[in-house]
């Protein structure tokens, strides 16, 4: 058992939600591929609250709403100086007059606090267009970070104008290069704008992690780790702030863990010799199952289907180089899906099966692109100098991943970027230091 250093570690998986009422969903219809796509035009209200402490925590979740919404792509957020004067919390808006500065949907938001300490977060969303309320709803919690409130808020607001369903309430897992005097690879975790880093690890220079994959509970990570004599894949658990191995291999290294989608199960790529072939942990009683038998070839970075049935994974089993291919795991039936020229790599598939992202190496560039499991509907989505490790938010909407690229004074550069799965809204989440292997969340709880 290994201990790891946790730097300003927060437990975070701690939110206790006592009510959470959902209305009817009022999509507004939105094309974002179109050319002639608008931003839907929104007066975020913040309401003033009498208690002081009240009124900064407001401040704070006002301006962390208002950056997810600007990162989202689907908004424009209107200057306060253009509010409407002399509206009231929860009263019927002056919609006429909302009118006539264009704007689509009004958003208030109130932040109270009952003498037992807790916070209730109150929002109304109004379609100025049809004069309705299209959504009402009110989230009490006894402890939260602001962050978190905001982060909830703005997913109300996501799924209620769009047809996208939430992703902001989200943590991403990566790894992060936070010394350049002694470079080392550690691993990190942060909110997934990009906000609320925590260094997970704390390795020494010729140590190495890499590879962080979310199980299911957010609250446990897989990571591939090189420790003095040791490759393995090890699994970390935010309640101990420990580490275990996974599972003894003697020695032999094991990369690219991922956690099928009921937690229950972890595949990952396992050197035999001269290959690499895929295998299956059983995490309910630490069984070990190969599930390729390939000899001097490479068979890595596998991703399960929604239901646990399939793999996809890339391989270099035959001339054309590293090419993707999805496995039934009742039969072991193996099946190509990767056509178009290129060497294929990383996929990852989506959380609702619909969808497999992946890398594809062509002509001295790279691509990140999309396809459907049965290998129809190739779409490349972006490119770079470098790019790799895809992850899936978990609406199946946006895509998480890194470039690496030489900047103006020849420095090495790796970031994280998260797109939209439509090709829109490529962002650049910002880190202090280099980052890379990126890994979503799912929501959480």
């Amino acid at each position: 058992m290994f201990r790891i250093f946790l730097k300003n570690f927060i437990l975070f998986f701690t939110l206790s939600i006592i009510s959470y009422n959902i209305s009817a969903n009022g999509a507004l219809s939105i094309d974002i591929t179109q050319e002639s796509f608008k931003p839907i035009k929104i007066a975020l209200m913040p309401i003033e609250n009498d208690n002081a402490e009240i009124d900064k925590d407001m401040k704070a979740i006002y301006k962390t709403v208002k950056s997810d919404l600007r990162q989202a792509g689907y908004f424009r957020l209107i200057n306060q100086d253009a509010f409407i004067r002399g509206e009231k919390f929860g009263r019927l808006p002056l919609f006429e007059a909302w009118r006539q500065i264009d704007v689509d949907a009004i958003i208030q938001i109130r932040l109270d606090e009952d003498d037992k300490n807790v916070k209730k977060l109150t929002t109304y969303i109004w379609d100025v267009k049809t004069g309705q309320q299209i959504e009402a709803q009110a989230i009490k919690a006894k402890s939260i970070l602001n962050r978190r409130f905001a982060h909830i808020i703005a997913d109300i607001i996501l799924t209620t104008l769009t047809d996208e369903d939430a992703f902001f309430d989200t943590k991403i897992a990566f790894i992060t290069e936070s010394d350049h005097k002694r470079p080392s690879k550690n691993l990190a975790i942060m909110d997934q704008d990009g906000q609320n880093f925590s260094q997970l690890t704390d390795v020494g220079k010729d140590d190495l992690v890499l590879s962080p994959a979310f199980s299911p509970n957010p609250s446990t990570i897989a990571f591939y780790g090189k420790f003095e004599d040791t490759e393995e894949v090890f699994i970390f658990d935010y309640n101990t702030g420990l580490y275990n191995s996974l599972y003894s291999f003697n020695g032999d290294m094991t990369l690219a863990p991922t956690f099928s989608k009921d937690g229950s199960k972890i595949a990952m790529s396992k050197q035999f010799e001269n290959d690499f072939n895929l295998v299956e942990i059983n995490l309910k009683n630490n069984r070990f199952k190969r599930l390729t038998h390939n000899k001097n070839l490479i068979d890595i970075s596998p991703s399960y289907n929604h239901d646990g049935s399939k793999l996809v994974f890339s391989s270099d089993r035959n001339s054309q180089g590293q090419q993707l291919y999805v496995m039934d795991l009742t039969s072991k039936k193996v099946k190509r899906i990767s056509f178009k020229g290129g060497n294929y790599s990383a996929p990852t598939w989506s959380p609702d099966g619909k969808t497999i992202a992946f890398v594809k190496a062509k002509k001295n560039v790279f691509y990140l692109g999309t396809i459907r499991p049965d290998g129809t509907k190739e779409k490349i989505l972006t490119s770079g100098w470098f790019l790799d490790s895809p992850s899936w938010a978990p609406n199946s909407q946006r895509i998480v991943y890194f470039k690496t690229r030489y900047d103006k004074k020849g420095r090495f550069v790796s970031r994280l970027y998260k797109i939209h799965s439509s090709g829109q809204f490529e962002r650049l989440v910002r880190t202090v230091d280099n980052a890379s292997n990126p890994n979503w969340s799912g929501l959480l709880e």
